[in-house]
């Protein structure tokens, strides 16, 4: 008797286990039914995205970069040309926040988009006397998203760094667990507190963090609808965006959407955003087919990939990498600028000569082959033989400047003050300088004297312009051989400063009177051309 006893305990101990197990199976099949549907209805709102689209937002962006799909090739040249359009300046800051978070997924850099550092007009977000919160708590949510989505650097000198933007969140963090778009005491609001969540998600082991993701867990949790395990939001039953939002921020911070605690009447929140899928991939906004279906859609796709990554990263926390808002860690900006290297220049440094040669070479920490650009007195001066230049000097202060810059858009910029002091080989007796003077201007120089034929050319009368170069002239003596006539070959340049010499030394004839007397001093003056 005890014997069949024992056995009749035996089998009801493996009845026991054996249905223990069944149970075990048939939860994980319907698990996975659940996980499978969503693939499919991923793949059918991709085409519905893809065929019915035909622009392209920043958070469908966003969903088509997590399902793997191809990112038009339009989409980051629109952004930059829109950016440049508008002179890198929006008046939100969400709009700073939603296109860097678009460039980001698609794998551009927003903080070098058409020459504009988005990240930067968040951080240190100035628009007169708005601050980042002026839309609402919206505003730093997002830039906390915006700001992490590749984890970019924020410099400790930032108008709004990460720990200004988290302690905000959490000071304005309501009673009940939620949080309103004003940021008060306001009534929370399912969408703001989901979104809220997103932004939290990376600090966990920030101070008050963990407690303030609970809180809000709690709310969405209670404020479900207990019939189909959806929510009443923004005046409307049953709407598709609050969970979707909701799914989202909970798969951010390593929650299941599809756990008991969001689990109403047997249907949970992923549950009830299949309820609003329609045949052709697209998602209602309500189930009366009322609102935009397009926003309704585009939320729909990326809450079901926020899901799918969940479930593929095997459901657990990741320090808020399981976010669809999470796309790797980002390069460290080069922030350092090219060194030029200068052979041949110094500052201040005063030359003699009209003609000058120096080399320019330029290092930088990580592009090769940089160009530099060369400018003598504001016009650009071209290599003639790779990093040598040469130029000629205007008389009296010149400016070289040689400026670089790299990919990055890191500048370097060197300035040179030159003299060029015309060398005079004699002490001249020096006339009042004339201006505006015509360009075709024929000067006489009278003497009191006869001049002596054949002792005036054009080596000991010149007119030389500002780089000490000669300008083609005629010269002949006039009137009885008492005044020398200089007529200028070619016209004078508008603007410019001349020099007019009548020289005594170091030339091969002097001018003589008729009685073989010699000039005693060379004379000069100074004429400027009209402009």
């Amino acid at each position: 008797m005890k014997k069949g006893i024992r056995i009749v305990v035996s089998f009801i101990m493996i009845f026991s286990i054996v249905i223990s197990n069944t149970n075990l199976m048939i939860s994980s099949y319907a698990y996975s039914d659940l996980y499978d549907e969503v693939r499919d209805t991923i793949e059918r709102t991709s085409e519905y995205i893809i065929d019915n689209d035909t622009y392209y937002s920043d958070w469908q962006i966003v969903g088509l970069a997590n399902a793997e799909e191809s990112i038009p090739s339009s989409y980051l040249k629109d952004s930059e040309k829109s950016i440049k359009k508008n002179d890198g300046y929006f008046r939100k800051v969400t709009d700073y926040e939603r296109m860097a978070i678009g460039i980001t997924a698609a794998g551009g850099d927003p903080r070098d988009i058409g020459g504009y550092n988005l990240i930067e007009k968040i951080y240190n977000f100035e628009d007169g006397n708005k601050e980042i919160s002026f839309q609402g708590i919206n505003g730093v949510i997002y830039a906390l998203v915006a700001l992490d989505s590749k984890r970019y650097d924020v410099p400790s000198e930032a108008t709004y760094d990460r720990d200004w933007l988290i302690e905000y969140i959490l000071d304005n963090q309501n009673g009940e667990g939620g949080w309103s778009l004003s940021g008060g005491d306001d009534e929370s609001d399912i969408d703001i507190t989901a979104m809220a969540l997103i932004a939290l998600a990376p600090y966990h082991d920030y101070s008050g963090v963990s407690e303030g993701v609970e809180g809000a867990v709690e709310f969405l949790s209670d404020i479900q609808r207990e019939d189909n395990g959806g929510f009443d939001s923004w005046g409307a039953e049953d709407n598709c965006e609050s969970v979707c939002q909701a799914i989202i921020g909970l798969c951010s911070n390593g929650i299941d959407p599809t756990s008991d605690t969001f689990t109403k009447s047997g249907y949970n929140l992923i549950d009830a955003l299949l309820s609003f899928a329609q045949e052709d991939g697209s998602f209602l906004h309500t189930k009366d087919g009322e609102g935009n279906v397009g926003m309704s859609t585009e939320q729909a796709y990326q809450a079901l990939l926020a899901y799918d990554k969940f479930v593929r990263m095997d459901e657990e926390y990741c320090d808020g990498e399981n976010s669809i808002y999470y796309f790797g860690e980002a390069e460290p900006q080069d922030e350092k600028a090219p060194v030029i290297e200068v052979e041949g220049l110094e500052d201040d440094l005063t030359v003699y000569e009209s003609e000058l040669k120096f080399t320019v070479s330029v290092d930088d920490n990580e592009d090769d082959d940089i160009i530099p650009v060369v400018e003598l007195n504001g016009r650009e001066v071209d290599p003639i033989d790779d990093n040598e230049y040469e130029v000629e000097l205007d008389k009296g202060k010149n400016a070289i400047t040689i400026e670089a810059e790299d990919e990055a858009g890191n500048r370097a910029k060197e300035k040179y003050e030159i003299i060029f002091k015309f060398k005079e080989e004699e002490d001249f007796k020096e006339f009042e300088p004339k201006n505006d003077v015509k360009s075709d201007k024929v000067w006489q120089i009278k003497f009191n004297s006869t001049i002596k034929e054949g002792c005036v050319n054009t080596e000991n009368v010149v007119i030389l312009n500002e780089k000490a170069q000669q300008h083609p002239v005629d010269v002949e003596i006039i009137e009885d051989n008492t005044a020398i006539k200089v007529v200028p070959q070619e016209p004078y340049d508008y603007g410019k400063t001349y020099t007019l010499y009548v020289k005594t030394k170091n030339v091969s004839k002097e001018i003589k009177s008729e009685d073989d007397k010699k000039l005693k001093q060379g004379i000069k003056m100074n004429f400027t051309i009209e402009d």
